[in-house]
């Protein structure tokens, strides 16, 4: 983003499966256990308001969704073409999804689309955040050797994007995993 700032150098990702769920969480009854957690954050970070975003985020299925506690993910954004509507993105990330799957890939791939976004001149409706989570570091790397090696995965697909942004890779942790063991 273009208020990142190098001493200040992770993202805090919060998932609901709903909007009502996320409605509950802000507006919902300060038990003395959310309290705790939530003050507990702040002696660690605060966090910008400026920028904050609420995205809607669409799991590509058959991907393995169920990374490792520490591993590394990509981010890249993309613009989507005058013509190309949501389901045309997600179209092409299930066949790259698919590619990789055959070439032996199937690291969890996810479309974040905008809900809310600060920076309203950058046209928001139009931009996506593409992003691969691999089940371990190495399963990253072995990914991008498919592609060294001659793998195309979007060959044949559709362009929806007008343009995108380089990749960025980062180190994942995850903190909490309700209603998984």
């Amino acid at each position: 983003p273009e208020n990142f700032i190098d001493n200040y150098d992770f993202i805090v990702a919060l998932y609901y499966p709903s909007m009502a769920s996320l409605n509950d969480w802000q507006m919902g009854e300060r038990s003395e256990i959310r309290i705790e957690a939530v003050e507990r954050r702040r002696s660690y970070f605060n966090c910008d308001g400026e920028t904050g975003r609420v995205y809607a985020v669409r799991g590509i299925p058959d991907t393995d969704g169920n990374p490792e506690l520490q591993t590394v993910m990509t981010s890249q954004f993309c613009r989507r073409s005058p013509d190309a509507t949501l389901s045309d993105v997600y179209d092409r990330i299930l066949g790259v999804a698919s590619n990789f799957r055959e070439a032996g890939n199937n690291s969890l791939m996810q479309l974040y689309s905008p809900i809310m976004h600060p920076n309203r001149d950058a046209g928001p409706e139009r931009m996506v955040r593409i992003t691969v989570v691999a089940a371990t570091p190495e399963s990253m790397m072995e990914r991008y050797d498919l592609v060294r090696n001659g793998l195309r995965p979007a060959a044949g697909l559709d362009q929806v994007y007008s343009n995108c942004n380089r990749q960025t890779l980062w180190n994942t942790f995850s903190v909490a995993r309700p209603n998984q063991s």
